[in-house]
């Protein structure tokens, strides 16, 4: 089973941050704004036009089966994380019959509530959340139906369950006039009926995790 480790990074940067635990069998690679290597990163363009490089860094992070499509197991993680140790990949080992695994919020787990956050902390316009809490509305989203910081996932992204959960996902998030693809996942993941692993455990995330 060919595995990837990758991260997005647009714009300018002085230096990709390097793993500090590499294991060959893991492949590594960067979407960002040129092709090339860095360290141990391949790096990849990102085949998604548009004058938001926000909106083109969420495109390679929720789209792999297109993106990557010789790799079946992916990891993705944010760019400011480091991988400290090898008990990171005996971790993902031991989830790889996991379809899909997720860290859970750390504080919240109902997307309504994480809406309302978000709009109180000036994270998204006015127009943005009305959208947002309208198609909740309408999709007939639960309160309380769980919540996921997307800074790691891991998917089997050739699966035919989460490729059907990533183009949904792209979708709705779309369609949100908003990047904060959180607010879009968990209604994706309602629709489309998918039920995520924990990637850490209860209680554990990328914070409280060496």
């Amino acid at each position: 089973m060919k595995k990837v480790i990758y991260t997005v990074l647009t714009g300018n940067y002085d230096r990709l941050a390097q793993p500090e635990a590499v294991d060959p069998a893991w492949d590594y690679v960067c979407f960002t704004d040129k092709a090339g290597q860095d360290g141990v990163w391949k790096l990849r363009e990102i085949p998604y036009a548009s004058a938001n490089p926000i909106l083109r860094a969420r495109y390679a992070k929720l789209r792999p089966n297109v993106l990557l499509p010789e790799y079946e197991l992916s990891v993705f993680m944010d760019a400011n994380l480091c991988i400290t140790g090898d008990a990171f990949y005996e971790h993902i080992s031991a989830l790889e019959n996991a379809p899909m695994a997720l860290l859970e919020h750390p504080s919240r787990d109902c997307v309504y509530e994480e809406l309302r956050y978000c709009y109180l902390k000036d994270k998204l316009s006015t127009r943005a959340a009305w959208g947002l809490l309208r198609s909740y509305k309408q999709m007939a989203m639960p309160r309380h139906f769980g919540l996921y910081e997307t800074n790691v996932v891991l998917r089997h992204h050739q699966n035919a369950a989460v490729v059907a959960l990533d183009k949904q996902w792209w979708r709705l998030l779309e369609a949100s006039r908003c990047t904060r693809d959180q607010l879009s996942l968990t209604p994706a993941l309602y629709l489309e009926g998918l039920q995520p692993a924990l990637l850490l455990g209860r209680g554990l995330n990328a914070r409280n995790v060496p």
